[in-house]
């Protein structure tokens, strides 16, 4: 019994051994299938491209078609070891086998694809053919500059556009390279490829085709959302000529790339580099205790500041006995408190007033070419023309030090006017240009400083501030204490009538008040205007109502070395007044009448006005732009 029951186990061993030989067996067969089919791939792969990468398949190099040494190693190596291993081991040694001959397989496509890149390259690059792939290159870096310079845009819509069309820009650019390397090789090898290799790159020019429409269908949803936030503008060649400067000359003085230097310059414009330290300057000129050198006099010597807590020990003494001497009198108020109500009542100023500037009607057609542009980039002023102490206020106002900006960079200068239009020519500003421009608040939102007086003038007394969050240190020295009084006035004075705290908000009726008591013969007591700063370009875009006053008559010298006659000054001004008037009224028609070539589109049409005569008793006439004369 037992002997039967032994030669059962040794037929079931047996036969449990020919089922692992028969399964080894088909293993080794569906692996060696494999190894064929993947050596046929490899082969097959090598023929089609073989007379595109080595010319007539009789001098070509088998080598190079097929799996290099180290993975032939490893695949022997492999192979030894399942000759000993265990059924489980040899089926893992097997599907490492199979994984190596894909990736065989893949090498050598990607090789292929390689050095038929580098044949066309270098093909292109002797016989110096050019084909063009203009995918909209000029209207995509006219989108871009345009974006950097467009600061009447909030800074994080412009990022966000700016990131879409460069990531457009590397798209296009490689799809270019691409594209034109198979455009040469298909027009100009064409003589010289087999019937495998034109399917080959037909078949390339075909999915390069698909992807240019798909490139081009995204700039179009683009497009789409750019014009409805930029209102079509497009960057003009001179403005696209002054980035690529900055970017070449900020490239060659950090000695950096261009990519580098370009992320640089449009970090910058995001945010206008004159704002960047302000936060910080305005915090260290109202803590400071030692006076600072702000400027120079004629001889050179310096010229210190009066440090802001030594002017706000004397004025709140004045302010605080005046308060005790009204009637009724009046609690007392510490210098927080006037702080905040100095603060609240220029808040009100800038929301009741426009924000202007002024210049000639010859610089105003240039602004509406270009931008307006400040005394470093022009070298003229309609005031003070010294680029130096500009640069110095620049340095102690704003914290940029002296060759740290750009031209560009630096601030331009209005002020707040009244938006009464009959009290424009009692602005002391009227010396500055016969063309007052009023601006778009919502556009200059977050790029306007403020002074109250003449910034030079009022440089040791006072540092500007954000006109979005005004400060009393922006108030010069002789202003502060009749501020402050005003602003109690409104807010806080108790006992008196209802409406009556209401104060007159017109700037030029502030002004008045401010300077009543001073006088005229110390006129660097006066407070001459509330001067503003403004941050980033300002353009056609950025306006909104055109203002022409009469200029005062001033008496010149003729050409022939004497002086003019009163009568001959007064014909002189008057020609020149009804000159400029007409071409500010052509080009102000041309504007409303093509909105779209002014980045106007979709914008309401620029007001123009026309003021004569001085004070209450201006006489007023609002003047409807005209279509461009034949003419003109």
């Amino acid at each position: 019994m037992y002997g039967q029951l032994d030669i059962k186990l040794i037929e079931h061993q047996q036969l449990h051994q020919q089922k692992e030989q028969q399964l080894e067996e088909r293993g080794r067969q569906k692996l060696n299938k494999v190894e064929s089919k993947a050596a046929d791939q490899i082969s097959n792969l090598a023929k089609q491209n073989a007379e595109i990468l080595f010319g007539p398949m009789e001098t070509a190099d088998g080598q190079q078609m097929s799996i290099d040494g180290q993975q032939e190693a490893v695949l022997n190596t492999l192979a030894d070891k399942e000759q000993t291993a265990g059924r489980k081991e040899r089926k893992r040694l097997q599907r490492e086998r199979e994984a190596i001959r894909k990736e065989g397989v893949d090498t050598v496509r990607q090789r292929l694809e390689q050095q038929l890149d580098e044949q066309i390259t270098a093909a292109y690059q002797t016989e110096q053919a050019d084909y063009e792939f203009d995918f909209h290159t000029e209207t995509l870096e006219q989108m871009k500059v345009n974006i950097c310079g467009d600061y009447g845009v909030a800074p994080e819509v412009r990022q966000t556009h700016l990131q879409r069309f460069e990531a457009m820009e590397a798209q296009s650019a490689k799809l270019k390279e691409r594209y034109t390397k198979t455009a040469f090789a298909s027009k100009v090898l064409r003589q010289k490829l087999g019937t495998q290799a034109e399917a080959y790159i037909a078949k390339k020019m075909q999915i390069l085709d698909g992807e240019r429409a798909a490139l081009e269908d995204t700039l179009n949803r683009y497009r789409d959302e750019y014009n409805a936030v930029f209102h079509g503008a497009l960057a003009t060649e001179q403005q696209v000529d002054r980035y690529n400067q900055r970017v070449a000359t900020y490239q060659q003085n950090a000695n950096v790339l261009r990519s580098g230097a370009e992320r640089e310059i449009q970090r910058r414009a995001m945010h206008p580099a004159t704002l960047e330290h302000l936060p910080q300057v305005l915090e260290e000129y109202k803590q400071n205790k030692v006076p600072r050198a702000v400027q120079k006099d004629k001889y050179g010597n310096p010229i210190h500041e009066i440090t802001y807590q030594k002017q706000m020990d004397a004025i709140m003494e004045s302010v605080n006995q005046k308060l005790a001497a009204d009637s009724p009198p009046q609690p007392p108020i510490t210098q927080k408190e006037a702080e905040e109500l100095v603060k609240q009542y220029l808040k009100d100023l800038l929301a009741k007033n426009d924000f202007r500037f002024r210049c000639s009607g010859e610089v105003f057609g240039l602004v509406v070419d270009d931008k307006m542009k400040n005394q470093m980039e022009t070298g003229t002023s309609g005031g003070a023309n010294n680029a130096p102490l500009r640069m110095a206020f620049t340095e102690k106002s704003f914290g940029n030090a002296v060759g740290s900006l750009d031209k560009s960079e630096y601030e331009n200068y209005g002020y707040m006017a009244s938006p009464v239009l009959a009290s424009i020519n009692r602005s002391r500003t009227a010396g500055y240009g016969s063309v007052a421009v009023k601006l778009n608040k919502a556009r200059m939102a977050g790029r306007v400083t403020c002074t109250v007086g003449d910034s030079l003038n009022k440089m040791r007394t006072c540092n500007p501030s954000l006109a979005s969050d005004p400060d009393l240190a922006c108030v010069g020295f002789h202003a502060k204490e009749a501020f402050i009084m005003s602003a109690y006035q409104r807010y806080r004075t108790e006992g008196k009538k209802p409406g009556e705290t209401d104060a007159d908000l017109d700037m030029e009726s502030v002004l008045a008040r401010v300077n009543k008591d001073i006088p005229a013969t110390e006129r660097g007591k006066i407070t001459e205007y509330l001067e503003l700063q403004y941050h980033g370009d300002v353009t056609v875009r950025d306006m909104e109502e055109i203002t022409v006053t009469k200029p005062p008559v001033i008496i010149k010298v003729r050409p022939d070395g004497m002086k003019e006659t009163k009568k001959q000054a007064e014909v002189r001004t008057n020609d020149e007044f009804l000159n400029s008037l007409f071409k500010i009224r052509v080009r102000v028609g041309k504007i409303n009448a093509n909105p779209e070539q002014y980045g106007r589109a979709g914008m309401p049409p620029l007001r123009i006005n026309l003021v004569s005569g001085v004070g209450p008793g201006a006489i007023i006439r609002g003047v409807k732009p005209i279509a461009p004369a034949k003419d003109a």
